[in-house]
């Protein structure tokens, strides 16, 4: 995976001159490129284990169509051409093939057998590559990395067939260790030594691990496992009961827990849909369910975010469908850091926020103790409304946010409806004013107390209404 980035981004530097000068100059952020390269590799990983699986191609394409995508197009046959370095040229066509095949996958190309997936495949995931050039030499040895691995007789074919997606873990721990930058001469892409030449890695700085197989499995044994049971002996309806249960990681990482869960959940599912003798025919749409209703998660890292809704594609697709909505219920964020419980609001900002910590000046942290104490006596607020209020409202926003659940998924104009309603609900004025107030509470606990007390005005933090 480290050297098909390198290579990856070395081949669109040297090949794309405004590129390299736009990065070099700050116009595109160095970390937004990056995650470009990341997306790339995602979707060519996904087409591997997608073909490999021949889960690809929707029931009803047309024999021709798949002829057609299977000699000119497929990864398949670009792996095994790869094998011959006369195919390593500086020409640009290959590349070029993959760009019809991502718009396909897009909106679908009933000519290439390709369904509509939408999700990875979006036109937007990749602003600045799906116009830049790749030369084939770069394009080749990247699936070179990818699709073989060295053995002692030899290289051997990587069997996507049979990856654990789990295995997507690894890779996760493995890029949180790379630190990527520009050579010296613009054109390559290199990996900042360890230590030497930037001070630690995403990896040590977050406290960022993979999580064993055992482990996760040991889990959900004692926490999953006797929720399922009661659910299923206490509901009338069983398999609606399990659909409405949700799963939470609070630090999801590459998905290993999530994953885990989702099939055990949708096993149960399968079996009682099945009436007991569930096949892979009903497993994969269970799971489809159970990704679509029960599963969230939270991480800190932008790219855990994108790998565990990777993984949860490459594990839920299905033939002739598109790739399921997660934007809405896995997140990036800070779980450590919010509120539990809304209801907090109405009582304001509490005197706790104001403690004196090490590194803090008294001093400044009992001014601000002081203007809160006089805000809660009604002598200060900050015009945002009543909190009393909030929370009241917030009752129909949640319950909005909920029904997305219910909107079907079986085409891409409706992946994209669900898309649009999600988008909107967090822009009314009741979700942003309910935003706007849980980050002014958390943010009298992070305030700093040091220096000289500022004069209290209604741009300072403490302060009882909302």
């Amino acid at each position: 995976m480290r050297e098909a980035l390198k290579v990856l981004g070395s081949g669109f530097l040297s090949a794309n001159h405004d590129l390299a000068s736009q990065l070099k100059s700050g116009h595109i952020p160095l970390a937004d490129w990056f995650n470009e390269l990341l997306r790339l590799v995602y979707r060519l990983i996904f087409l591997m284990v997608a073909e490999d699986r021949n889960l690809l191609h929707p029931v009803s394409s047309t024999a021709a169509a798949r002829q057609l995508y299977g000699e000119g197009y497929s990864l398949t046959t670009l792996r095994r051409k790869c094998q011959r370095r006369a195919t390593w040229d500086k020409h640009h066509d290959r590349y070029e093939g993959m760009k019809v095949v991502f718009r396909g996958l897009a909106d679908g190309e009933a000519r290439l057998a390709l369904p509509a997936l939408g999700g990875l495949f979006a036109p937007h995931q990749l602003p600045n590559l799906e116009a830049a050039r790749l030369p084939n030499n770069a394009f080749m040895a990247v699936l070179w990395h990818l699709g073989w691995l060295p053995e002692r007789a030899g290289r051997v074919p990587v069997n996507w067939r049979a990856m654990e997606t789990e295995e997507l873990g690894s890779v996760y721990e493995s890029l949180l260790e790379l630190q990527p930058q520009p050579a010296a001469d613009g054109r390559r892409l290199v990996f900042a030594a360890e230590a030497s030449e930037r001070r630690g890695n995403q990896r040590k700085t977050t406290g960022s691990y993979y999580t064993p197989d055992s482990l996760v499995q040991t889990l959900l044994d004692s926490a999953l496992d006797p929720v399922l049971d009661s659910t299923e002996a206490e509901a009338a309806d069983p398999a609606a009961a399990l659909l409405k249960l949700s799963i939470l990681d609070p630090a999801c990482g590459s998905g290993h827990f999530l994953l885990a869960a989702a099939r055990r959940l949708a096993t149960r599912l399968a079996r009682i849909r099945a009436d007991g003798a569930p096949g892979l025919a009903d497993f994969r749409p269970a799971l489809r369910d159970v990704a679509r209703c029960c599963l969230h998660g939270v991480d800190k890292n932008p790219m855990a975010v994108e790998l565990t809704r990777v993984a949860l594609w490459i594990e839920t697709v299905t033939p002739g469908l598109p790739l399921g909505f997660l934007d809405g219920q896995i997140r990036c964020g800070d779980a450590l850091l919010g509120l539990v419980d809304l209801g907090v609001l109405t009582d304001g900002v509490p005197d706790a926020a104001y403690k004196t910590l090490i590194g803090d000046d008294e001093a400044a942290a009992n001014h601000y103790k002081r203007a809160n104490r006089a805000a809660k006596r009604g002598q200060i607020e900050l015009d945002l409304g009543s909190g009393a209020a909030i929370v009241p409202a917030l009752k129909p926003l949640a319950l909005a946010f909920s029904r997305l659940r219910n909107l079907g998924e079986d085409t891409v104009g409706q992946i994209q409806t669900k898309a649009a309603r999600f988008r909107d609900l967090r822009q009314t004025p009741d979700f942003q004013r309910a935003r706007a107030a849980a980050d002014l509470y958390v943010a009298a606990f992070l305030l700093p107390k040091t220096g000289a007390a500022p004069a209290v005005h209604s741009r300072t933090v403490p302060t009882k209404t909302f």
